[in-house]
């Protein structure tokens, strides 16, 4: 079979390691913002890194979530929707383990989230529709490096990766490969997030946020987050779906939206709430799963090609395998070379025992 392709980094050439680097920040100063953001006297002179560092020191923690299938996603949920994590990372085996219903959820809790600085998504079988939502939840997010190498996608996938490059700044490296995304579209990709490296540089290692009004926004979310994990305000997954069973009684918070995100896509929920609604069986409304060798065959080929093949070797391998098949069949096997010498042997003594025969009993006759 052909040689697959290696994994294509599209933006800044760096690792999930570069993506997420270190805080500039000293304790002090942290503290200082800290104190700034709980008392509500935050001014100018506070940064948009400070306040973005600030939320990194409190989601400076690993993920729960480790064993795709095995952990309880309503976890990492819970870390994404709290801000305690900087960065997701799946490795699965393509089983059913991971699919369209774990991206829905984590794309509803995404929303609020301004920790996330990496998402790495490797080896899960998942739709392209999910991805596409995933990218429309993160439209308002931190994320700078996404990872979605070994994994089966096509252009739906790779043009809302190509959009969400165009309007979030903070996106600078997408990791792609074996896919059926369409070379024009992966440059597209490869565009959009060198153009935001290129501002990222520009501004000494900030991200530019050009509209006022959205800088503002992002300001008044992060404040939001801090004060959050300040007061150790826990927010409840269940009720984010809308099936807690506590209501009002729950031990955790259901103001969603003092989070800082006023403006989540309620279309998101509603997909969601339709998904597991009742009539019907909840698997019967996720889009069709990637075909079988989706992600090895090359774009350029049509539509009802098959893999591609090394044919030489194929042709190697079908005359051994028709050897051995002969032989099964008593047509062919290695020994027939002894076993037809054997036979001529014994054609011949049959011959001169006949011959012998024949000559006794004429000379009896005589």
């Amino acid at each position: 079979m052909a040689e697959r392709r290696q994994p294509r980094v599209l933006g800044a050439k760096r690792t999930v390691s570069d993506a997420l680097g270190a805080n500039a920040l000293e304790g002090g100063g942290l503290a200082a913002v800290v104190r700034c953001v709980v008392a509500g006297t935050v001014d100018d002179s506070v940064t948009l890194g400070q306040l973005e560092n600030v939320v990194a020191f409190y989601a400076n923690h690993n993920s729960e979530y480790t064993r795709p299938g095995e952990d309880d996603i309503h976890v990492l949920m819970s870390e994404i929707l709290n801000n305690s994590i900087r960065s997701v990372m799946l490795f699965s085996d393509f089983s059913s383990a991971f699919t369209d219903v774990e991206v829905y959820s984590i794309s509803v809790a995404v929303q609020y989230n301004l920790s996330l600085e990496a998402i790495t998504m490797n080896g899960v079988n998942v739709s392209d529709e999910a991805i596409s939502m995933l990218c429309e939840a993160l439209i308002k997010s931190r994320v700078s490096f996404i990872d979605l190498s070994n994994t089966p996608l096509e252009d739906e996938a790779g043009r809302s990766l190509a959009a969400l490059a165009h309007v979030n700044p903070y996106l600078r490296t997408v990791v792609l490969d074996d896919t059926l995304i369409a070379e024009e579209v992966l440059d597209e990709i490869d565009v959009a997030c060198q153009f935001n490296q290129s501002n990222f540089e520009a501004n000494d290692g900030t991200v530019e946020i050009g509209n006022p009004a959205e800088l503002a926004r992002l300001r008044h979310r992060l404040q939001h987050v801090i004060r959050a994990k300040h007061r150790k305000t826990y927010y409840c997954v269940a009720h984010l779906l809308g099936m807690c069973p506590n209501g009002d009684l729950c031990l955790y918070s259901h103001s969603l939206m003092t989070t800082g995100a006023p403006d989540a896509n309620a279309n998101l929920h509603e997909r969601l709430a339709n998904l597991f609604a009742s009539g019907g069986n909840w698997q019967d409304k996720l889009p069709s799963p990637p075909q079988a060798g989706a992600s090895w065959k090359d774009p350029n080929e049509a539509d009802g090609q098959t893999l591609r093949l090394n044919l030489e070797r194929c042709k190697a391998g079908a005359s051994k395998v028709a050897a051995k098949g002969r032989g099964r069949n008593g047509v062919q096997h290695p020994t027939d070379g002894w076993r037809g010498s054997y036979r001529v042997v014994g054609a011949t003594v049959a011959l001169a025992a006949v011959v012998l025969v024949a000559g006794l009993w004429s000379s009896r006759r005589k």
